[in-house]
């Protein structure tokens, strides 16, 4: 059985929702759910089993689109982390800069 019949065939809308989502989500819950969505997708496309089923093409692809979403959750991760440090609470040794340094 194909790993990627799981797929939709247009990735885009559903890797756009789950990176919006987890960027904007304030429920603790549901960024968790977010985040789980976003490593079962990762998952996925790491899969290697259409390479079983002569289809390396399809595996090639699937791992540029996993690179592209760990790229930006990367991105993310660096901006945020960008933000919590430059807010102005945090900035000159505020308590929250103390904690991260």
């Amino acid at each position: 059985s194909n790993v990627n019949t799981a797929l939709p065939h247009k990735l885009t809308p559903l890797i756009r929702s789950l990176m919006t989502s987890l960027k904007n989500e304030q429920d603790e819950e549901r960024q968790i759910r977010t985040c789980r969505h976003i490593v079962g997708l990762v998952v996925i496309l790491s899969s290697k089993q259409n390479s079983l089923n002569g289809n390396n093409d399809k595996v090639q692809q699937n791992k540029k689109v996993r690179d592209k979403i760990l790229q930006n959750l990367c991105t993310l991760a660096f901006t945020s982390f960008g933000e919590v440090i430059n807010s102005p609470k945090n900035i000159a040794g505020g308590p929250a800069a103390e904690r991260v340094i």
